[in-house]
């Protein structure tokens, strides 16, 4: 079994998330504040990490950097509500597996999900 973690406070994200990855074999554990997704995602080792950003912002681009400095190799989603260039751009330097910008299509995240369990190397 393979799993991910997701940190969401969305309602529709969290179902969008819990019903692609039953579809594609992947077992989420959901947290809703960061300190417990953070703790969680240091203590257990997941296929995939999935982080909602209510606001596309510098701070985004240091919990990326956090994240990929704790789980290197651990490919890293974000959902966020619009696209910034610049923002964006810094996150995939930091090893952003991919930017998934809401509203969050079925078939683009069975896509994703699928792609980054695959590509994980742990």
């Amino acid at each position: 079994m393979q799993y991910g973690i997701v940190i969401s406070q969305d309602s529709e994200i969290i179902t969008l998330c819990e019903n692609v990855g039953k579809e594609i074999g992947l077992k989420i554990i959901f947290r809703h504040d960061l300190a417990n997704f953070i703790l969680c995602l240091q203590e257990n080792n997941f296929h995939v990490a999935v982080f909602d950003f209510n606001d596309l912002d510098n701070n985004n681009v240091e919990w990326v950097k956090v994240i990929k400095k704790m789980r290197p190799k651990i490919p890293l989603i974000v959902f966020t509500k619009e696209s910034i260039k610049i923002t964006g751009s810094k996150m995939y330097e930091e090893g952003l597996f991919y930017n998934c910008i809401k509203p969050v299509h079925k078939d683009l995240l069975r896509s994703v999900l699928s792609a980054a369990i695959t590509s994980y190397s742990g």
